[in-house]
């Protein structure tokens, strides 16, 4: 079993030598070895670059209005897998489709656009607001498809309920940020009447 593994190998008489002897956990409510209690922590020059373009990515972020993955390189590439739906690109894969990395950066790209819309429109209180991306339109506009793709989304497109979110991807856009409907509204001003009283 997983769960607990690395306190045990912590604890491991393998791991420790007789110069590293962890403090007991209930003296210092932690395992740190005598000699580096974390005061003082060394680090490479690599390791002071990479924290510094971190510091530099947020920076940039907060300008920008941007989502930037703060865990590598690859953060619009997994954005825009997340924008387009990794179980939609499995199937389409699964029919011999395969996704380009435009169309991926495409998608994180209209789903940015779509968040900044969203915070252009509705402030810092989006609740209540949706964003609905037009998947199809960016592989489309972004790499050459396959005939049963674009049979596909014209299938995708009469089946829509929402007339203005049809309305808007029939017309080629990426992206439909929705506003809170009636109802929403009503639900969100009663929350706030309640928790103003409080």
């Amino acid at each position: 079993m997983v769960i607990g593994a690395l306190s045990q190998m912590q604890q491991s008489n393998s791991l420790r030598t007789p110069d590293n002897q962890p403090e007991l956990a209930d003296k210092t409510g932690n395992l740190l070895p005598r000699e580096n209690r974390g005061d003082s922590v060394d680090i490479s020059e690599s390791g002071r670059l990479a924290v510094e373009r971190e510091m530099q990515n947020i920076a940039t972020a907060r300008e920008n209005q941007e989502f930037v993955d703060f865990q590598g390189p690859d953060g619009k590439i997994r954005l825009g897998l997340t924008a387009l739906g990794e179980s939609t690109i499995d199937v389409w894969s699964g029919k011999g489709f395969e996704i380009a990395n435009e169309s991926i950066l495409a998608a994180a790209e209209a789903f940015q656009n779509a968040f900044r819309s969203n915070l252009r429109e509705h402030g810092s209180s989006t609740a209540g607001t949706a964003i609905s991306l037009n998947r199809h339109q960016i592989v489309i506009n972004s790499q050459v498809v396959p005939e049963w793709f674009l049979e596909e989304y014209k299938g995708t497109l009469s089946s829509m309920e929402d007339s203005k979110i049809k309305s808007a991807f029939e017309n080629g856009e990426t992206f439909y940020v929705s506003s809170p409907t009636a109802f929403n509204l009503e639900a969100l001003n009663r929350y706030a009447e309640i928790e103003h009283k409080m």
